[in-house]
């Protein structure tokens, strides 16, 4: 069973001779299954194909630094302005051009008119993905408590309309 194992590994080994050495060790032990693994949001370079990789200055490829301390030049944003050009944002699905994956998303020329964070026209920064997707929760958690208050109201208004006593304040 030993030699069986050595050989699968030797048989890996050489396919990812021409993987990245830092990568080689992480993806031996994934094919011969001693990797756990866990979903992360992480991007490299793969076929000449670009993809940004979008963490902070000194991060690991699964942690951004979001210290405020580490942070200036603080302005307050418009949730409900962030929840409108979110609902208006083009959405598609799309592969890279070479692959076979398909992924979902808004293209990042629409982004940076949408948002104008970020790097560049190309690239969206997941730090700026996440938070526009916060903000957007927000407005919407706004307007949900909103549309409740209305309804509690309306639902008072009701109740008094059909016990005769008229309309509540």
């Amino acid at each position: 069973m030993a030699s069986e194992e050595n050989k699968k590994s030797d048989n890996v080994e050489a396919v990812l001779q021409r993987v990245d050495p830092a990568k080689r060790a992480f993806l031996k032990a994934l094919v011969t299954g001693s990797a756990f693994v866990a979903p992360i949001v992480t991007s490299f370079s793969m076929k000449g194909v670009s993809v940004y990789q979008a963490h902070a200055q000194g991060a690991s490829d699964n942690e951004v630094t979001s210290d405020r301390n580490a942070k200036e030049a603080f302005a307050p944003v418009d949730a409900r302005g962030i929840l409108d050009r979110v609902a208006q944002l083009p959405i598609e699905t799309w592969r890279y051009k070479g692959q076979a994956i398909r992924h979902i998303g808004p293209m990042a020329q629409d982004w940076s008119r949408a948002f104008g964070v970020g790097p560049d026209d190309r690239h969206i920064d997941l730090i700026d993905a996440s938070g526009v997707a916060l903000a957007a929760i927000q407005a919407l958690a706004q307007r949900v408590e909103a549309q409740e208050t209305e309804l509690a109201a309306l639902r008072a208004t009701l109740a008094g309309l059909e016990t005769g006593a008229g309309p509540t304040a």
